[in-house]
């Protein structure tokens, strides 16, 4: 029976009333500010001998001196930015004045923009692409030609430039549309005359690619000569290609000879347009006021003949063929 007592018995902790477990905690946090404070006056402002001590021993404490020496700022020479060589002379839009945008309700000239062409190729670019968005095509294709015929872009820049050219251009009638102010220019031909009436379509086709590239500035007529008979058993004689005016004494370019032999039509035709893009690539190196056309090299002939000749460049190019008289 004990043992069962102990074992039913259970011990309750003892709780304090709040009334009574309040009061002391007050009391405790009463006591211990009055403790630190009895000796504090917080009403009376402190006198300067007091306020001298608290100085005083504030240094000491801190081990500081009586002044503090404040740090110099480190004074450094500004240096001029210099920019990479190829980016000098670019410029931006904001920097232009307006009538260096042109007046829309005055035609342009073939030679509009040239005199940004200092401000750099990026510049042109990025006003071409403004003034397409204005719906100024016309301007826009001038300021994309500058590109190439007045400045020195970079391949990339050439690239975006006939891109933009070729697109622009089946958009626009050609520049010039007054027979009157037509140029002539001769485009001569000699091969043997076995195979006079064999390319004579080819060239007819090549009169009408630069007639149209040149966008009516040129009007290029076909002088198609035949060689000398060949001796029996020589070589096939190569194909002879020249430019002039068409007076007997206007200027004539220099001559290109293209061996043919048996080769297919169209490649005849891509040879000589080739041949035909390396005479005028020539031809207008004469103009100090031209850049240099692009090499050729890899390049689609027929796209050359129409992007990278302006019709800027084309008009220069027929003025070196005016009579020697003149």
């Amino acid at each position: 029976m004990l043992a069962r007592r102990r074992q039913s018995t259970t011990i309750h902790p003892v709780r304090v009333p709040w009334y009574a477990y309040l009061p002391l905690i007050l009391l405790t946090v009463g006591l211990t500010w009055w403790q630190g404070s009895k000796k504090k006056e917080f009403l009376v402002p402190p006198d300067e001998k007091a306020l001298a001590q608290i100085r005083q021993q504030t240094k000491e404490e801190l081990k500081a001196t009586d002044s503090i020496v404040q740090e110099r700022p480190i004074l450094v020479k500004p240096k001029k930015l210099i920019l990479p060589e190829e980016h000098k002379d670019q410029g931006s839009l904001s920097s232009l004045k307006p009538e260096e945008f042109g007046d829309p309700t005055v035609a342009p000239g073939l030679d509009g923009y040239r005199a940004l062409a200092g401000k750099g190729a990026m510049l042109l670019a990025e006003l071409a692409t403004q003034l397409e968005s204005r719906g100024e095509t016309q301007r826009a294709l001038l300021a994309w030609e500058r590109v190439i015929d007045s400045t020195e872009a970079e391949l990339a820049q050439q690239d975006a430039a006939s891109l933009a050219i070729q697109r622009l251009r089946g958009q626009l009638p050609n520049w010039n549309v007054d027979p009157t102010a037509t140029k002539t220019v001769l485009l001569h031909a000699r091969c043997g005359p076995e195979r006079n009436r064999e390319l004579e379509a080819i060239f007819l086709d090549i009169i009408a690619l630069l007639n149209k590239a040149s966008s009516g500035l040129i009007d290029f007529q076909l002088k198609l000569q035949p060689g000398p008979k060949p001796t029996k058993g020589s070589p096939p004689q190569p194909v002879a290609l020249w430019f002039s005016g068409p007076t007997v004494d206007s200027v004539i370019s220099k001559t290109a000879s293209i061996p043919l032999a048996n080769s297919p039509a169209e490649e005849q035709k891509n040879r000589l347009l080739l041949a035909v893009y390396k005479l005028l690539r020539d031809g207008s190196r004469i103009r100090p006021d031209l850049r240099p056309l692009r090499d050729p090299q890899s390049h689609d002939p027929v796209r050359l003949l129409e992007t990278a000749i302006t019709r800027r460049t084309w008009e220069l190019w027929a003025q070196t063929f005016a009579s020697k008289k003149s």
